[in-house]
Formats: C-alpha cells, sequence, structure tokens
C-alpha cells in the first residue's frame, strides 16, 4: 500500500507541473502554521465499496458528475472514479482541488447533491479520505 501511496503522490506531482504549478508553488509549507491554508492543490482519495449489484449504478452517478465537474469547475483538474481489479465492487475516487476553496465549491453544487441519494443506496461501506498536499 505504501508504494501505492507514492505513486499517487509522484502523479499528483507530475499534474501540477503539467498544469503550470511549481511543486513549491502548488505546496506551501509543509505545515499549515503561517500560511494560507486555502491556497494550496489538494488531492482526495475516497475507497468506496459498492453494494452488490450496485457498481453499475454507482460508476453512472460518478460518471455524470463528473461530466458536469469537468464543464462547469475549472479549480477541479481531475474528478475520477476508477474500479479495482482485484477487489470485487471496490472503487477509488481521485479528485484534485487546485485550492481549498474549489473543494468547498464542489461539496455545493447542484449536480453533486442531486447525486447524493443515489451514491447513498449505492455504496455499502467507505474508508476514511485519504486527503495530500503537493510537496515542495
Amino acid at each position: 500500500m505504501k508504494g501505492r501511496k507514492i505513486c499517487a503522490l509522484a502523479a499528483l506531482s507530475t499534474l501540477f507541473i503539467g498544469l503550470g504549478v511549481s511543486p513549491a508553488e502548488a505546496a506551501g509549507p509543509v505545515t499549515d502554521a503561517g500560511r494560507d491554508a486555502g491556497a494550496y492543490p489538494i488531492m482526495v482519495v475516497a475507497t468506496l465499496r459498492a453494494k452488490p449489484g450496485k457498481g453499475p449504478e454507482l460508476e453512472r452517478a460518478f460518471s455524470g458528475i463528473a461530466v458536469q465537474v469537468k464543464a462547469h469547475e475549472p479549480g477541479v483538474p481531475l474528478y475520477q472514479l476508477v474500479r479495482s481489479r482485484t477487489e470485487a465492487d471496490t472503487y477509488k475516487l481521485v479528485e484534485i482541488y487546485l485550492d481549498a476553496g474549489s473543494r468547498a465549491q464542489h461539496r455545493v453544487t447542484s449536480y453533486y447533491q442531486a447525486a447524493r441519494g443515489t451514491l447513498r443506496d449505492c455504496i455499502a461501506s467507505t474508508d476514511p479520505l485519504e486527503v495530500f498536499d503537493a510537496i515542495r
């Protein structure tokens, strides 16, 4: 699992560079002390387990949200659901927000709010969210 997290962090750094944001600009200091805590990119990884038979519905719901995110949320360069090849009904949702404001705004969009009921009906369990900050 440690190797996967390192790969995810390397991908995050590569994405920031691709967006024209240097790792130093993206990250800020290692701690929040003395910095604007909302002014740095954030990667969120959610682990979701679908109820038996609900995977396709879960995928459709997230695909619908992803289309809206791409069209209306420039502060969210990546919003991607991926399915495990090894664990049945297990998914990861990978989200990258350019700042805390983009993350907060995403949570209150009409399309996200509208999909929440469907998502609750499809998801059997989740792990605690993993939240990453870019590294200098």
